[in-house]
């Protein structure tokens, strides 16, 4: 169900609320139509909005489109960025590994003119037995006047989902860091929640965040684009270190792609840590 319905609405979903997105007719065919670069390419300076956004009209740009097979038959992963005139980078990733898992994952970054939080999406499908999902608003800062402001207005969203209302582990997340109190957990074990919860939790959250993000006014000064520069370069450092999904693509791809993925696509402002030392042999 997630495969077939779930994760292509989402991805449908997506470009409805940001105009004209070149996204592919398939989750797992084609990467993103017009111009698409690695996302080595990206940190190499290509890509930017001077030399793609003037071709899309103000919409969605798409500026990556990167599949990827495992050496483990049948597994295969799908990974597009885009970038608007509110959004930096909006990235999704798509993992489709057959009956044993699927696998949904977006992120979207507001322009540093914007303090407002970061959007986080997983939905995942382990079987039909074993469905999660996962969506916030992830605050850049616990502080309470900043909650009050982004956060709050979810409280009567998040109460209209009650099998949604789940509480995530804190194996691998600190929640007080990077999550919201609003946010939108549930663990099922059939895939009929995706349509009936799932869905239009996702749009309601999106819809209230686009709209949200629209009606700010954007802030170029210097002082507070750097601070908020800084504060989503310590979600990704935190989000790169703590994500269990970094071991999942060294079993599919490998530890060198998995490294290379993580920190120069997923999370391209954290910065990897020093490997401990290996103890020398006596």
């Amino acid at each position: 169900m997630l495969r077939a319905a779930g994760a292509a609405l989402l991805v449908m979903a997506v470009g409805s609320q940001l105009g004209s997105i070149s996204f592919p007719e398939g989750l797992i065919s084609n990467p993103a139509q017009g111009r698409v670069l690695s996302w080595s390419h990206l940190n190499e300076g290509q890509g930017h909005e001077s030399d793609i956004c003037s071709k899309c009209a103000g919409h969605a740009c798409p500026i990556l489109g990167e599949s990827k097979d495992s050496a483990l038959e049948g597994i295969v992963i799908e990974s597009w960025q885009y970038e608007t005139k509110e959004f930096r980078k909006i990235r999704l990733t798509y993992i489709d590994a057959g009956q044993n898992a699927q696998v949904f994952n977006s992120v979207w970054y507001p322009r540093h003119s914007y303090d407002a939080p970061v959007f986080g999406i997983d939905f995942l499908a382990f079987g039909k037995k074993k469905v999660l999902a996962i969506l916030d608003l992830q605050p850049l800062t616990q502080d309470p006047a900043y909650l009050e402001n982004y956060i709050d207005p979810l409280i009567p969203l998040r109460n209209k989902y009650e099998d949604l209302c789940g509480r995530m582990s804190s194996k691998f997340y600190d929640e007080t860091r990077f999550f919201s109190k609003q946010l939108l957990f549930g663990r099922f074990d059939n895939d009929e929640p995706v349509m009936s919860s799932l869905f239009p939790a996702f749009q309601e959250y999106m819809e209230y965040y686009v709209k949200m993000i629209r009606g700010l006014t954007p802030d170029d000064s210097k002082d507070f684009t750097s601070h908020v520069a800084e504060l989503q370069r310590q979600y990704d450092q935190y989000s790169a270190e703590k994500d269990p999904a970094v071991g999942l693509f060294s079993t599919y791809w490998g530890e060198e792609w998995a490294e290379d993925f993580t920190y120069n696509f997923l999370f391209s402002e954290a910065v990897p840590q020093p490997k401990p030392a290996e103890p020398k042999a006596e």
